[in-house]
Order: structure tokens, then sequence, then C-alpha cells
């Protein structure tokens, strides 16, 4: 298995990665009235909890075909969180949930939690 410094030094991946997918990426902090989300696995996701930590919300699709790659680097990258400070969320960009959402998942072999609505919201002033 290769490691996190080893996929990042593949600049082809990470061009790829940076340049065909709708990845955001989040150093958190208290900017919202919204701060808990529901994840697929049942549990809450609370970004007041990730403070100092790095966030990455990667939206995803079935019929994207990038995404696949991506998501096998984001798994990489999720395996290896506590090592380097890092949580990767995923959010369906159909809006998926429920079984069909998991069927999703596994089809692209996604390992990492699922936000079920999209928080893109909590960084919009007003």
């Amino acid at each position: 298995m290769r490691s996190m410094a080893a996929l990042m030094a593949n600049s082809r991946l990470l061009s790829q990665l940076l340049l065909c997918s709708a990845l955001c990426l989040f150093t958190t902090a208290v900017n919202s009235h919204k701060h808990a989300y529901t994840l697929d696995t049942g549990e809450m996701f609370d970004f007041e909890d990730a403070i100092g930590q790095q966030v990455v919300i990667s939206y995803w699709a079935i019929w994207c075909s990038p995404c696949r790659e991506e998501i096998a680097i984001l798994n990489t990258i999720h395996r290896e969180r506590d090592k380097h400070n890092v949580i990767v969320l995923g959010v369906n960009f159909d809006g998926e949930q429920g079984e069909k959402l998991a069927e999703q998942k596994q089809a692209f072999a996604a390992e990492y939690p699922d936000l079920l609505e999209d928080p893109g919201r909590r960084w919009v002033e007003g």
C-alpha cells in the first residue's frame, strides 16, 4: 500500500484530484448557525469538534468518472487521518440517502462517511 507522501508526490494524481473534482478543503472555524450534521453512519459530525483540523469535503456522484479515482485517493487519506490531522467526508451531489447511497458508495468503494446534507451554506455570509 502506498503511503500518503507517495500519493501526494504523484503530481498527475494530485492534479486530477484538484482539477477534475468538486473537492473542497476547509480549515474549520466556527462561522455558522448550524454546525452539526448527520452522517450516513447515523452518527453526528459537529464542525465545532473539528476546530484545528483540516476537513476535506468531496462532492461526488455515481455518474462522475473522475470521482472513482478521487475516492481511491481520499480512502488512503481517510485511513491515515490521525497521522495527518485530517477528516474526510463525502457529500453525494445528487442527494442520495439510505440504501441508494449505500449501494453507490459500495460501487465506488468509498470508506469515509458522507454528510446527508450539503454543509456549503455553512460558509455563506448571512
